[in-house]
């Protein structure tokens, strides 16, 4: 059995092979616990951590075609999640095994970022602004409403006021992550994705959830702001609190997620017509 150093020592190789990007979320938090170094879970981290450890080398890994990379990223995804199901010590507010399937979802669009070679990144679990207030007091100011979210798909740039520089960020692919997702949820985010859409109106949206835990014959949020809600387990919860066995992730919505990604960042890369060649097709916007 490795002791806590030993551990501690091998995830954090493979987190300097991340140059240029910032520690994936359930990287950051496995290192948070094994850095407390709790002799009762140490048995548990020895069984833990070669599972996520193949995770990222694959990521590391000779590079393999998108499909085959996502292909594995899910395999392993699903297989560590099962490990650490039966064997949770951890409550719920410490995020621990919340902050998986962003992970899983951080690599894929980081490979397609690269793949891309554009100057984009993918930031998972931070702040994002998702209003901004102009204020001339105090000779002028920004004022930023933030929103933490799962996973962003982003651009770096500046905003200037007065002279003033504040560093900005804007997402062109928002996912909220949920492990099960209820109704009370999907009001919170109705609001908050209305507010981000009035600033980022281009900026796709997408709810993302383990299971469901609402009666979906009951609601229709196709009228909302959001664009998409997945299920990627295809299953409710209480399903599962019968005892029903989970369902593996299902790739062909990870793929498309991955899709969806990929033609955002290649409409980026397009010229927009001027209104003037918007007038030969007789539509503006």
């Amino acid at each position: 059995m490795k002791s806590y150093d030993e551990l501690i020592l091998q995830l954090e190789k493979y987190d300097a092979k991340l140059k240029g990007s910032s520690i994936p979320p359930h990287g950051s938090n496995l290192m948070h616990q094994l850095n407390k170094r709790e002799s009762e879970h140490l048995e548990l981290f020895n069984k833990l951590c070669p599972c996520y450890f193949a995770i990222r080398k694959i990521v590391h890994g000779k590079k393999t075609d998108l499909n085959n990379f996502i292909e594995s990223i899910v395999d392993g995804t699903d297989r560590y999640m099962d490990l650490l199901s039966d064997n949770n010590p951890f409550v719920h507010q410490q995020d621990f095994a919340s902050s998986i399937i962003p992970e899983m979802f951080f690599h894929i669009f980081t490979r397609i970022i690269q793949e891309h070679h554009v100057n984009l990144f993918v930031q998972a679990q931070d702040d994002l602004p998702i209003e901004c207030i102009f204020d001339l007091f105090d000779e002028g100011r920004i004022i930023f409403k933030n929103k933490r979210l799962d996973l962003s798909l982003c651009k770096k740039t500046v905003l200037s006021l007065e002279g003033r520089d504040y560093d900005f960020i804007i997402p062109v692919l928002a996912m909220e992550i949920k492990t099960n997702l209820d109704k009370n949820m999907l009001a919170g985010i109705e609001n908050s994705v209305e507010s981000l859409k009035k600033t980022f109106p281009r900026c796709l949206y997408f709810v993302v959830s383990e299971l469901s835990d609402f009666a979906e014959t009951k609601l229709n949020y196709a009228s909302s702001d959001i664009d998409e809600i997945y299920i990627l387990r295809n299953q409710k919860r209480k399903d599962i609190r019968k005892g029903v066995s989970k369902n593996r992730i299902n790739k062909h919505l990870v793929f498309e997620l991955a899709r969806k990604a990929n033609e955002t960042i290649c409409n980026l890369q397009e010229t927009l017509p001027d209104l003037e060649e918007k007038m030969k097709a007789g539509k503006l916007i």
